[in-house]
Order: C-alpha cells, then structure tokens, then sequence
C-alpha cells in the first residue's frame, strides 16, 4: 500500500512491516526500536490486560501506522525521544528503564488519543492541546485560546462529547496517564 508521508510525522512499524522509499527529498528520521516484551511488567495481578498503546503497530484499513503531528505535539514526542535516548546512554539509576517506559508510554498513548481525534475542529485542537501538554498546569483560557472558541462553548462540546467540562476531562486524562505509569514500570507515587 503506498502512503504519502509528510513532516512532521511519526510512522511505528512492526516486525511485520516493510518500508520502501519512492520519491525522497530532503528526508531526516530518527528510530527507535523495542520489543514487546519490554511491557510485560505490571505492579498488579489484575492489570495484566491493561492495554499498553501496542494497538498503534496493528494495521488495519484505517490505521497505516501513521500519525502526521502538529507542531507542540512533534516537539514534545521529539524531547521525549531525546530523554529516551539519554537515558539509554547514561543507565545513571536502577529506574532508568521505569523512565524509558514512562516516556513510551506517554508517546504511544498520546498517538492513540491523536489518532481518535484526527479532524481539525475546535474540540480536537483543545484535545490536542492537552495531549502534548497535560503534564504541565493548563487553564480553561489557555483551551479556550487553543481552540479559538469562549469557555461556554468549549464545555458545551465537552459535555456533548464526554460527558464532562474541559478541565474535568482534562483531569481524567491525567489520571489515565499515572494509571499508565504506575501500571507499567516499576515505579511510585513519589516519583
């Protein structure tokens, strides 16, 4: 199947997938390969069918595997993948490997949570906004300024759409993501 790949993107491959380049021009990438496996340590029994973020590499008719981001996205993935890398190299603690599975973590299920939400309308520049973002303080404005609609409106699509305000899902989304951590690494609330 042929994809036109345009920048910035993040293209995940599987073990089963091929790549062939066609018509290059001016191409810069950078990889990054795990396996599987490096998931498969929970903190709890019953969260053994968590999912993981793993769905992004399963293709289907729809999803090619890949996720053309917008700017604040590409540069918070891009500095995730800079920690990655860094801290493969410098191994300075036992919970180098717990941060590495934080950041893949975040970066899988902040394509997952793209990939559910690829139109550009305002509600999606608002979800986006919080995906690249939601680690930092974020106010109701600043989704509001995100998404070029007033806070009335943008709860009201909330609402519709979630069943919640903005910062409620906000919040939520905060909560799945620590849910994620600290069901994949080893580590804990401290840190």
């Amino acid at each position: 199947k042929t994809i036109m790949i345009t920048a910035p993107c993040i293209f995940c491959l599987s073990d089963k997938d091929s790549i062939r380049a066609n018509n290059c021009a001016q191409i810069v990438a950078q990889t990054l390969s795990f396996s599987t496996d490096f998931f498969g340590v929970s903190n709890r029994k019953e969260d053994e069918n968590v999912p993981t973020g793993l769905s992004i590499f399963q293709r289907s008719d729809i999803n090619t595997g890949l996720f053309v981001l917008e700017k604040a996205v590409y540069g918070r993935i891009w500095e995730w993948l800079f920690i990655i890398g860094t801290e493969v190299f410098a191994q300075s603690d036992p919970l180098w490997v717990c941060r590495i599975k934080k950041y893949l973590l975040q970066i899988m299920g902040m394509l997952i949570d793209l990939y559910r939400e690829q139109e550009h309308n305002p509600m999606n520049l608002a979800l986006s906004h919080i995906y690249a973002n939601y680690f930092r303080k974020i106010t109701l404005d600043e989704l509001c300024r995100q998404a070029h609609v007033n806070r009335v409106s943008l709860n009201k699509m909330f609402r519709e759409r979630f069943g919640c305000t903005a910062m409620e899902y906000l919040n939520n989304y905060r909560l799945k993501m620590a849910e994620r951590i600290l069901t994949y690494t080893r580590m804990n609330l401290n840190e």
